[in-house]
């Protein structure tokens, strides 16, 4: 097995895959979000880690090159891999669980007990719990 020096950046590959599918670094600056002088670092960055042209740019066109054809079919293997990965760890739907616990004063109004009900009922697989705080002991005169 091969293992390199400096390893390649996903920001890096998607660049390359983005220009590669849009044939346009322009557009494949506006559809990531990035400026295109910075794609073309990275584009720059990774030819240069590879010590290859993966493609070939003039003023009018872009067209991959042999080595960028192969590039592109694994990149975008590793890009899918990449995005499962992060799936596979973030909550389907990015909600918060656990447990909440609240300290309150006495408050045994039904409008406080709404509320803490519908605030649990969008706590999946969490709860909340209510502790009343005793309110403060006067010292006697």
């Amino acid at each position: 097995m091969f293992l390199m020096t400096e390893p390649l950046e996903t920001a890096e590959l998607l660049a390359f895959v983005k220009i590669v599918e849009t044939r346009s670094l322009s557009r494949a600056a506006l559809e990531l979000g990035v400026p295109r002088a910075t794609l073309g670092r990275r584009l720059a960055r990774l030819e240069s880690r590879l010590s290859t042209r993966l493609l070939r740019r003039t003023t009018r066109s872009i067209t991959i090159t042999d080595a960028g054809e192969l590039l592109y079919q694994r990149a975008r293997l590793v890009l899918e891999a990449v995005a499962q990965a992060e799936a596979s760890v973030r909550n389907p739907d990015d909600a918060v669980r656990g447990d909440v616990r609240v300290s309150v004063p006495p408050l045994n109004t039904p409008e406080f007990a709404d509320m803490l009900l519908a605030f649990t009922a969008r706590l999946p697989g969490g709860a909340a719990t209510r502790g009343l705080q005793q309110p403060p002991r006067r010292s006697a005169p």
